[in-house]
């Protein structure tokens, strides 16, 4: 029999409804209080402006894009990509396409062309909504999959992203729809109700490489959305108060643990959440003070900058309770190191917790309970409705105090991999998600992870596929073979991408890391991939990639080489 963990918090019922339901009922005592607040602007939405303007938006995108545009109506069901950094449009379209019962594939702000003509290829939107500033990228996607983007169909299937104040004056005059285009009917939609078996429909499309391979759509339905937040609500973390609390992040929202916890999880608790376009140190801070935040989400790379920054100590941090880090391991002298650094700012009694997710467990599935400060290595115990094992390589379960990999059993399991059954098998075993992490549990319950048996890499919260990179490298003339491996920084706890490449054609190369070839190298990755895909770790080029016998690339070989040698400053980015 297997051995199999449970939480130790009591099973929560998960009701099957949409979340659109979960995060506006009937009766909404906090109605009138802030729902999101602009970080640069001040800007505020409360919730009932947010709720009905999410329903003008639906009923513009569903009913009025053909008879007031002479575009084509999104269908219930339908899929709209997402192109857009943080705003206070983001939230909007989520929460318009939950009540329209539109599906939407989230798409990284920082792809490149050739990465976003692949998503947009995989997941196949009829519709696409595009922040203006990122236009420009969206084109040169559009005319690698060989589209006409002269054509009329075209325009009628792209919306900017923004109210048309936003909108530069050059994109108005040439006739893109804007969000204040679609909304003009100023018509509500009756929200989509995913009530019983309607709940498994997909809600969302975020795009994660799994334990390995090229980027796939992992399908997260209502109920896996509303069986987390429910979950994560029962597990003993800093207990937000609605109408009071205000919480802050600068995690972007198409990764699911900023679209989880910055939109969804505090749109159901009733409690503010401050929007930033990204994570720029001193705006940071300053919105912590001016808006009394209480609550913190953090990448580790985030951490690390307020344990190492004076700039820190410049801003009344005191409203501060709770900063929760995730997206990565965080090492507990960092962790300790801003603890002390936020303290002298006022913020006592501050602790920085961590939490454990991925995106086809719909976010966080372990967390550490608020109070305990003794468990600063720890990403914490399962959440509510959450089932673990340790499993050693040959299947077998890893015995009290041994590490294993971790599989994950709970309702927030994803839906699957969209249009990929094969992997949806394979990484799914009588119900248990195999994440991939090699993790070790306490006598406490609690868990730790220690090593990553998938061969994706963390830079500053973002899956770095190495699959992914070294496709690219393939293409490049002067490569026969390469392997792409992650070299921690200690400093800023970032795993820099790394690479080694196999027979150079000027075979006198290898061993010098700061050659033309190199730099060629650097370059040609940073045409062609997202900037925190770049090989910060420097280029190395050795005389062969270590192999098994079956022809697979022994990355632990590589690592260990890695870590055995200083990488030549020039050679890094």
């Amino acid at each position: 029999m297997p051995t199999i963990y449970s939480s130790p918090f009591s099973p929560i019922p998960i009701p099957k409804i949409s979340v659109f339901n979960l995060f506006f009922p009937d009766t909404d005592p906090h109605a009138n209080h802030p729902a999101f607040i602009d970080g640069i602007s001040g800007r505020v939405v409360t919730r009932a402006q947010l709720q009905r303007d999410a329903r003008v938006l639906a009923f513009g995108l569903r009913n009025n894009l053909e008879y007031l545009l002479g575009a084509i109506n999104v269908s219930r069901h339908g899929t709209i990509l997402v192109f857009s950094p943080n705003s206070m449009s983001y939230p909007l379209i989520i929460c318009a396409a939950l009540a329209g019962g539109i599906r939407l594939s989230l798409a990284s702000s920082a792809l490149m062309p050739p990465e976003l003509a692949y998503q947009i290829k995989d997941s196949e939107p009829s519709h696409i909504a595009v922040h203006p500033t990122l236009f420009p990228v969206l084109l040169k996607a559009l005319e690698i999959l060989g589209v006409d983007v002269q054509s009329k169909d075209l325009r009628r299937r792209i919306i900017l992203l923004a109210p048309a104040t936003e909108v530069p004056a050059e994109l108005n005059s040439q006739g893109w729809f804007n969000l204040g285009d679609v909304m003009k009917a100023n018509r509500q939609l009756q929200p989509e109700r995913f009530d019983n078996h309607e709940a498994d429909r997909t809600s969302l499309i975020l795009y994660s490489s799994g334990t390995t391979g090229l980027p796939k759509g992992v399908e997260l339905t209502h109920y896996n959305i509303v069986a987390q937040i429910l979950s994560l609500r029962n597990s003993g973390r800093y207990p937000d108060q609605a109408g009071v609390d205000v919480t802050i992040g600068a995690v972007p929202y198409f990764h699911v643990y900023g679209v989880l916890t910055l939109i969804h999880y505090a749109l159901s608790c009733g409690i503010a959440s401050v929007v930033l376009p990204k994570f720029e140190p001193a705006t940071f801070l300053s919105a912590i003070q001016k808006y009394h935040t209480t609550s913190a989400y953090c990448a580790p790379p985030s951490i690390a900058f307020i344990a190492n920054s004076p700039l820190v100590g410049r801003y009344d941090l005191s409203s501060l309770k709770s900063v929760i880090s995730a997206a990565a391991p965080l090492s507990t002298a960092i962790a300790q190191r801003a603890e002390l650094r936020l303290e002298a700012s006022g913020a006592k009694g501050v602790y920085i917790s961590q939490l454990y997710g991925i995106t086809e467990t719909t976010g966080g599935v372990t967390a550490t309970p608020y109070g305990r400060n003794d468990k600063h290595t720890s990403c914490g115990c399962l959440v509510a409705n959450v089932e673990a094992r340790l499993v050693r390589e040959d299947g077998t379960d890893s015995k009290e105090g041994e590490s294993g990999e971790l599989w994950i059993r709970s309702p927030y399991i994803m839906k699957g991999y969209l249009n990929k059954p094969h992997a949806t098998r394979a990484a799914i075993e009588d119900g248990f998600y195999k994440t991939g992490d090699i993790a070790v549990r306490d006598d406490e319950g609690f868990f730790y992870v220690v090593d990553r048996k998938k061969e994706l890499i963390k830079y500053k919260g973002y899956q770095v596929s190495p699959a992914e990179v070294e496709n690219v490298l393939f293409q490049h003339p002067d490569v026969e073979d390469c392997a792409v491996v992650g070299v921690l920084e200690p400093e800023t706890q970032n795993e820099l991408p790394r690479f080694g490449i196999h027979c150079p054609r000027d075979r006198t190369l290898v061993g010098t890391p700061a050659s033309k070839l190199t730099a060629d190298i650097h370059q040609w990755v940073k045409d062609r991939l997202s900037p925190h895909k770049a090989l910060r770790g420097g280029v190395r080029l050795i005389t062969g990639v270590p192999k098994s016998a079956a022809g697979k690339v022994l990355r632990r070989e590589l690592h260990v080489l890695a870590r055995n040698e200083v990488v030549d400053a020039a050679a890094k980015l």
